[in-house]
């Protein structure tokens, strides 16, 4: 009995203990802190919190929007529908280009069906990039066709048909390189894009 007394007792004891501590709160004791059921008084949960990384890259980018280089450049339309006489692509020069290309890549190779697919491709690139460095100004939109095949006991003929205007400086070039085991067709079509 003495046992279930101090049990009780405790209870009892601790039970009077919070029923104190809600009697000084609701008496108007303010020194105390609060709990953390009561967010009136805990503005650092919800209010003061730290803003991510993200939100200081983003303040970081919104101050150097200013910034003079960072400003976009926004050019009037010039409403032209040829090129000019400097800006048109030369023929001769574009087939000189192909026949570089396909001479250097192509000489000392033999035809392997699994190689041939990304070696047009990698040719097709090549041109592309060449012609954008040989005219950088023009206003051209190119298109490089590569074909490689097996040269033994085959032929083969390229066709291609397009509508364009010719005025406009609108023109295609072709070349062509054969050795013993391969052959590869070059065509480049440059249409003029106002």
């Amino acid at each position: 009995m003495s046992e279930e007394n101090s049990q009780t007792t405790e209870v009892q004891g601790s039970r009077k203990t919070s029923r104190q501590e809600d009697e000084s709160t609701a008496s108007g004791a303010q020194s105390r802190r609060t709990s953390i059921m009561n967010m009136s008084r805990r503005g650092t949960i919800t209010s003061n919190v730290r803003k991510s990384l993200v939100a200081h890259r983003d303040s970081f980018w919104k101050n150097t929007k200013g910034n003079a280089h960072s400003k976009s450049v926004q050019y009037e339309n010039t409403f032209r529908t040829e090129p000019k006489p400097e800006e048109r692509v030369s023929k001769k020069r574009i087939e000189d280009l192909l026949q570089e290309v396909l001479h250097g890549s192509l000489s000392d190779a033999t035809y392997e069906l699994m190689t041939a697919q990304t070696l047009s491709k990698n040719l097709a690139n090549l041109i592309r990039k060449r012609l954008r460095e040989m005219f950088p100004l023009a206003r051209y939109k190119f298109v490089v066709l590569v074909h490689i095949g097996s040269n033994k006991n085959s032929s083969i003929m390229f066709a291609s048909r397009g509508v364009w205007f010719v005025e406009n400086g609108d023109t295609f070039a072709e070349a062509s390189y054969k050795n013993a085991s391969i052959y590869g067709v070059a065509t480049v079509f440059a249409t003029y894009y106002e």
